[in-house]
């Protein structure tokens, strides 16, 4: 899905139950040219002689169902290498929810990463039987110039950053559990 807004270009992917998810090498080549033929229809059509885009951003959202890796919150820490679920017993307490956000900087002065962790919840009046899942956003943004010249060298950064980063977050059991050792690339 190409979405246009002033001053912004978005080349997404929408995944849907059943279909391959796709590589970044395979989605990479189709956001190349889509933008090409945006670049040109801007020029075609106004008195501009260049399109410089100052800003990349590559985002990623993870979803992990109840049953899949998890199945109670108190088991989140067998997903996540991050979390630690405090011993709340003696005080008669049962987590209910999750949530948090964190802030890095791509050193040097290269970008940020954003990380958002949170938990979907079946809602009483929808009609899915889908049970709640744990998701997790992963957004690498940074400028294009200065330190990172080239849109090109922005996107490869932000998906290597957010790669590297999913593999640091998520635990060895869970990638045994997917089959696979490190998941960056």
């Amino acid at each position: 899905m190409i979405q246009i807004q002033n001053g912004r270009f978005f080349y997404n992917w929408l995944g849907t139950p059943g279909t391959e998810y796709p590589t970044y090498e395979s989605v990479r080549p189709e956001f190349d040219d889509q933008w090409e033929k945006f670049r040109g229809f801007v020029l075609s059509n106004s008195d501009e002689s260049v399109v410089q885009p100052n800003q990349w951003e590559i985002l990623y959202v993870n979803r992990f169902p109840q049953g899949s890796v998890w199945n109670e919150l108190s088991d989140l820490p067998q997903l996540l290498t991050f979390l630690h679920q405090p011993d709340f017993d003696e005080l008669n307490l049962e987590p209910d929810g999750i949530g948090g956000e964190w802030r890095f900087e791509i050193l040097p002065n290269k970008g940020r990463l954003y990380v958002k962790l949170g938990l979907t919840m079946k809602k009483p009046d929808k009609k899915q039987n889908e049970s709640p899942c744990v998701v997790m956003t992963l957004t690498a943004r940074g400028p294009v110039g200065g330190s990172t010249p080239t849109l090109d060298e922005g996107l490869e950064l932000g998906h290597k950053t957010i790669t590297n980063a999913f593999d640091c977050l998520t635990s060895a059991d869970a990638k045994k559990i997917w089959g696979v050792q490190h998941v960056n690339s």
